[in-house]
């Protein structure tokens, strides 16, 4: 005699079995799908390697003009920091890499503020908000370097620090820290 209770039949556990199946197929997939997207993602929005092999014959305009060759910042560290007045965290890290720039001293550390920015900006920036690094004027040109340099997104700010041989040591997209300089340094 079948009552209600008996087992299903073997076409229904089959049918069950297979559903779950092709749950957890699906879950998989969708998580070797996230997994191979966050790779991507996290690889071309990180820093990659630095391609800038002829950086140190280069020279930019400071704000009166005058050039200034970077290979003349050679023999000490230097941190290259890549702003833009239209950029508020660019804007804002500026003290603190002065008051950090002050504090080492000159002789120990070099600061080449880039600015990827229009001249006349600039000037009315530092009328107001004057600094003790020498900045000059990457321009729009700046964003291609900043690539060359290792930041594959070109978003400022972007900070790079050179040992006293010109080797890069440290990258940072993103505004910078006292906690970062005082690594930097150490």
């Amino acid at each position: 005699m079948t009552g209600r209770h008996d087992a299903p039949p073997p076409a229904a556990k089959t049918h069950g079995s297979m559903v779950t199946t092709r749950r957890w197929a699906l879950v998989a997939f969708a998580g070797a799908a996230a997994a191979v997207g966050a790779a991507v993602a996290t690889r071309h929005f990180s820093l990659r390697g630095p391609q800038a092999g002829d950086l140190w014959s280069q020279s930019f305009p400071a704000i009166d003009g005058k050039p200034i060759r970077l290979a003349d910042f050679k023999g000490r560290p230097l941190i290259i920091n890549f702003w833009a007045t239209w950029c508020p965290p660019c804007v804002k890290e500026m003290p603190l890499i002065d008051g950090f720039y002050q504090q080492i001293g000159k002789s120990k550390l070099n600061i080449l503020g880039l600015a990827v920015d229009q001249p006349e900006a600039v000037k009315r920036f530092l009328q107001r908000t004057p600094v003790h690094y020498t900045i000059a004027m990457a321009g729009a040109d700046g964003v291609d370097l900043t690539r060359k340099l290792g930041n594959n997104a070109g978003a400022l700010p972007f900070s790079v620090f050179f040992d006293a041989d010109g080797a890069i040591r440290h990258r940072k997209l993103g505004e910078l820290s006292a906690a970062d300089l005082s690594r930097w340094m150490a």
